[in-house]
């Protein structure tokens, strides 16, 4: 290793404290020396400020004279006998820890051989969460202790579970040979249970994202019915007109709501519980092959699970497919930055028509080119995400092809 484990820790901690201090100074400034609307927004940018600071710094864990590709697939393999859900791409892994937080482990190339760097990251329910706090403004306070523990969870797995693996170079060069069928057996488990856990996620978030427009459509069906027949209950007296108006809008915003819900729930919940049955079914057998125990009578062995779960390959990467930006918080809240953003500003411009022709056609184009701008982030974001997806689908094909081949050459070999 390039250097102490302790000083690494001790430089993270340091980082923290001058990021949550910096944070706090500057959330007081703004209370006590702007006005109230700035003030107002003091939180959240604090937030953004700690949550920059925070996470995207990336964090030597040390160096060890093996090829890049050598330590990532060592380390994959070694946490996901820990029982780690871990996601491989080009250069990195993203070990998920828990609903919200997650490390991103980076290995790249020196002179002496691999460096290894840790990132705080998060899953996409921990994103999620908090997007949502810091839209909404007034519970941005809320984001500081989920930062702060979405930081610590990250930094605590990468210092004490990552860097010890890498400590040890001797063991990093022990990694499965080509033709260790249990190894196989183990990584194909392990994918699996991670691909049908992100269907469910998937799944989960469109259906709460459907319910979400679902209860706002009957709730605005709801004001508009309150609003007409007030109008219309002119001779009332006007305390008996609301109320009146108030409770006979409450049938069609209720039918509007209570119809589609039971749609989606019945149209959702056999993919949902699907979805969860395999992910617990996956892991069942995951736990089981690595303590080396025989399956009952009853249970399929691993590699005809995993025959089983390559039909519902399709299925899993479907429901991430579908999901759109649901299941990316993070583009979704550009793509929804950028939206707005042409929104007002070519709705700024239809305004300004009748006062100044120039400033007018000034901030259509300035709209234009936002509304292009998301067009084209979408586009990209898109093909990215079909790209990845295709990736994931074809690195399974191979992995139980090679698989499937090896269980071939060794029950000839019996």
């Amino acid at each position: 290793m390039s250097y102490p484990m302790k000083a690494r820790h001790l430089g993270t901690w340091a980082l923290f404290g001058v990021s949550l201090s910096a944070s706090v100074v500057l959330l007081l400034a703004w209370i006590l020396l702007t006005p109230l609307y700035i003030a107002f927004f003091g939180p959240a940018t604090a937030a953004v400020l700690l949550l920059a600071a925070l996470f995207l710094p990336k964090i030597s864990l040390g160096t060890v004279p093996l090829p890049p590709e050598r330590v990532l697939a060592s380390l994959g393999y070694r946490l996901r006998l820990e029982g780690f859900q871990v996601q491989q791409a080009p250069g990195e892994l993203i070990v998920r820890l828990g609903t919200y937080a997650a490390t991103k482990l980076r290995v790249r190339g020196t002179r002496d051989g691999s460096e290894t760097l840790y990132q705080a990251f998060a899953t996409s329910s921990g994103w999620g969460t908090l997007i949502f706090l810091l839209v909404i403004v007034w519970t941005a306070v809320a984001a500081f202790p989920l930062i702060a523990y979405l930081w610590y969870r990250a930094s605590s797995f990468a210092t004490r579970r990552a860097g010890p693996l890498l400590e040890d170079a001797s063991a990093l060069r022990e990694i499965p040979r080509p033709d260790d069928i249990a190894a196989a057996l183990l990584e194909g488990l392990a994918e699996g249970h991670r691909l049908a856990s992100d269907a469910y996620d998937a799944t989960r978030t469109t259906y709460y994202d459907l319910l979400a427009i679902v209860l706002f459509l009957a709730f605005a069906t709801w004001g508009l019915f309150v609003v007409f027949l007030f109008l219309g209950l002119a001779d009332w007296e006007p305390t008996a007109r609301i109320r009146a108006a108030s409770l006979l809008s409450i049938l069609p915003g209720a039918i509007l709501a209570v119809i589609p819900m039971w749609y989606l729930r019945r149209r959702y919940r056999p993919s949902l519980l699907r979805h969860r049955f395999w992910a617990g079914r996956l892991q069942e057998a995951f736990n089981r092959e690595a303590l080396r125990r025989s399956p009952e009578a009853a249970e399929p062995s691993a590699f005809e699970l995993l025959a089983e779960a390559s039909q519902e390959l399709p299925t899993w990467l479907e429901a991430v497919r579908r999901a759109g930006v649901s299941a990316d918080p993070a583009a979704g809240f550009l793509l929804l930055v950028l939206l707005l953003g042409a929104w007002s500003v070519l709705s700024a411009a239809w305004g300004w028509t009748n006062v100044s022709g120039s400033f007018a056609a000034l901030l259509g184009t300035s709209g234009v080119v936002l509304a292009v701008a998301a067009f084209v982030f979408y586009r990209r974001w898109r093909i990215h995400r079909d790209a990845e997806l295709n990736r994931i689908r074809d690195e399974w094909r191979r992995r139980f092809a090679e698989l499937r081949t090896r269980m071939d050459r060794f029950l000839q070999d019996l």
